[in-house]
């Protein structure tokens, strides 16, 4: 089925409801391309957000006016849970439901358990049938999506970049050829908090703020702490005469989800005990919210990191970023095309397994490339 163009109801703002209980940040990310060209289309629309408590800390940060859904915190793909919220999305009326990537649960379970009526219906039947054993192939024409979507068929390694198969979710909209690049959203809470911990580490405007990322929550992108804490002496080792002259003090900021990362980032200091003659600052910067991380790498000069959220973050604020890479598939799908990203590359498909000396190289060389001077 092509994807045809939606005549929306006239005279009156159009309702969507957009499915997006994506439970990692990254995700979360490229769905704001969604949102912002669905904004920037139709300026008066009433745009709803079906997401989990965990989603709603993340779109409340919105520059865009949403009105959110949020799914009581009882597991996941609860129909329990589900159930709460569907009163309040019937009493919507939405005219539209997009059901973003891998929400064809969400989509069925309103549609097809608590009957809910939206006139469009936007996704991917293949994945639908895929994800529901129970339809199948046999889904009611009443209760499919009227315009289908090709969707990405993995989450891990989309086909494509995954903020590229974000964008067909608009194309019922006549919405084309919009920027792929994801929006990292923040607060002026959470900046005001970021500014206080900068002045209280001591960190000053003119340093050259280095962020390491310590931690991803998928298990094949943890780092080696001493992997790390090598890759700080080394950096360290280079950081004089010209390096010094032309980009300033530096400073290791070690960034840390707070509370859950507390472990590693205690870990990380055993491992650079172990080494000497570390001279910049080593500053641990917990952050409690995706607004914070926001804030955090947006006064940042250059980071490193896994392919986790803090990676879209930098993408999408344009910090330059070394980022380590699971494998080329991964990096195929996630890496912004034409983002200032020096991608590295397990040869195991285990972040763990990289050498320091490749991330090391991977890093300094696009510092002289991409940082001021």
């Amino acid at each position: 089925m092509s994807i045809s163009t939606i005549n929306l109801p006239s005279g009156r703002p159009p309702r969507f409801l957009v499915l997006a209980d994506t439970p990692a940040l990254g995700m979360k990310t490229m769905t704001t391309q969604v949102l912002r060209g669905l904004t920037r289309r139709f300026p008066e629309a009433k745009i709803g957000v079906l997401t989990s408590q965990g989603g709603a800390n993340f779109y409340q940060k919105s520059p865009f006016p949403l009105h959110i859904h949020k799914l009581p915190d009882e597991g996941p793909f609860c129909n329990k849970a589900l159930h709460y919220v569907a009163p309040v999305i019937m009493a919507g009326q939405y005219d539209a439901v997009i059901a973003l990537p891998f929400q064809e649960y969400y989509y069925y379970s309103l549609v097809c358990e608590e009957g809910i009526k939206f006139p469009f219906r936007i996704g991917s039947n293949k994945l639908l049938s895929a994800l529901m054993p129970r339809v199948q192939s046999d889904i009611p024409e009443d209760e499919s999506f009227t315009h289908h979507v090709d969707a990405p068929s993995s989450i891990v390694a989309p086909e494509e970049y995954m903020g590229k198969a974000m964008l067909r979710y608009l194309e019922p909209f006549g919405i084309y050829d919009q920027d792929p690049r994801p929006e990292a959203w923040s607060s002026s809470a959470d900046r005001d908090a970021v500014d206080a911990r900068f002045r209280d580490s001591g960190i000053l405007p003119d340093d050259f703020v280095l962020t390491l990322n310590l931690c991803a929550n998928q298990g094949h992108n943890q780092w080696r702490m001493g992997t790390l804490a090598d890759v700080v002496s080394k950096i360290n080792d280079r950081w004089r005469g010209p390096f010094l002259s032309n980009y300033g003090r530096l400073v290791f900021l070690v960034n840390y989800c707070a509370p859950d990362q507390w472990p590693a980032f205690k870990k990380f200091q055993e491992a650079l005990k172990q080494l000497s003659g570390i001279k910049p600052p080593v500053v641990g910067m917990p952050n409690s919210s995706p607004g914070e991380l926001s804030s955090i790498i947006s006064r940042s000069s250059y980071v490193i990191t896994p392919e986790t959220g803090t990676a879209h973050v930098a993408q999408a604020l344009d910090v330059p970023a070394t980022v380590v890479y699971q494998n080329n598939d991964v990096k195929h799908g996630w890496m912004l095309p034409g983002a200032r990203v020096m991608p590295v590359i397990s040869r195991t498909n285990a972040v763990y397994d990289v050498p320091s000396e490749e991330v090391f190289l991977g890093s300094i060389l696009p510092i002289l490339e991409w940082c001021r001077k």
